[in-house]
């Protein structure tokens, strides 16, 4: 999938890193199955590392979705 999620449960937040092929439809599965999964925590601080992102394929439709 297009988005790797770590947790750092010390510093109280995780890291989303996009991959170089993440679409809008893999950015709403990806943090859907994220947050319903146990690593997930409500109040985290989010770190998004977009450094590798090369996809044409994510735009504001998927992020107005999320």
């Amino acid at each position: 999938m297009g988005i790797k999620f770590t947790v750092d449960e010390r510093g109280g937040y995780y890291e989303a890193k996009f991959l170089k092929d993440c679409s809008d439809e893999d950015l709403l599965t990806v943090y859907k199955s994220f947050i319903q999964g146990d690593k997930w925590q409500p109040g985290l601080n989010e770190l998004i590392d977009i450094s590798d992102l090369t996809s044409p394929d994510l735009g504001a439709p998927g992020l107005i979705s999320l």
